[in-house]
């Protein structure tokens, strides 16, 4: 199950799904943990938090990240490089932007070392958000840019599309509101085409956008 959560990374059968299975899902993990099997530990973990991103418990979560962390550690792996993007995202959730630092960077170091582009997209995705909150345009948008590249490279176009969402904030940060509607206007293309949940935020983004600009009828 945890495989289609991670597959999916969308609302769907696969993530609604996971909560029927929760008790089930902490009982696998509470096991590992006890037996010392921190292969099916760091599996459960790396692969489920696109449930978690929609459906919250993100100290639950975090608590688990930090408990298969040990396990792996000095792993240069892909296992290990998918527990650090998931510690980001809950780092994220709890607003503790030092953390989504922390371990977006070390996820980026890990996928970087193994030379897999496609698992260092989302962690590139995290530092522009703790870029972004930092108010440092340039870092943020360097990173959302090079997220773009990669997952356009790894044909991954829904986080081409949270990519460019994320730039239309950073364009709002600058005060240049006509950019940041022409990404919001690209990020609803996608979420169109794949028929995502995404779109609604990034409705409400451009609407905001294009009532800053005067262009009030297309808001």
């Amino acid at each position: 199950l945890v495989s289609k959560v991670e597959a999916s990374g969308e609302s769907g059968a696969a993530r609604s799904g996971l909560p029927a299975e929760l008790d089930n899902y902490r009982a696998a993990l509470a096991y590992a943990e006890a037996c010392e099997d921190p292969s099916s530990q760091l599996e459960i973990v790396g692969r489920s938090w696109p449930f978690w991103w929609y459906r919250g418990s993100a100290v639950e979560g975090v608590g688990w990240v930090e408990s298969a962390l040990p396990r792996c550690e000095g792993e240069r792996s892909v296992r290990r490089a998918k527990v650090l993007t998931a510690g980001a995202m809950f780092a994220h959730r709890l607003g503790d932007i030092e953390r989504v630092k922390f371990f977006a960077a070390d996820a980026l170091a890990v996928a970087r070392a193994l030379s897999d582009e496609r698992h260092a997209i989302w962690p590139l995705i995290f530092l522009g958000i703790a870029a972004s909150e930092r108010r440092e345009v340039a870092a943020a948008t360097q990173h959302y840019e090079k997220a773009i590249t990669l997952a356009t490279r790894a044909d991954e176009p829904r986080l081409v599309g949270a990519a460019l969402n994320n730039l239309g904030v950073v364009s709002v940060l600058a005060g240049d509101y006509a950019v940041a509607a022409t990404y919001y206007e690209q990020a609803i293309g996608i979420s169109e085409e794949l028929g995502t949940e995404d779109q609604a935020l990034e409705r409400i983004n451009l609407a905001w956008c294009l009532n800053r600009t005067g262009r009030i009828e297309g808001a």
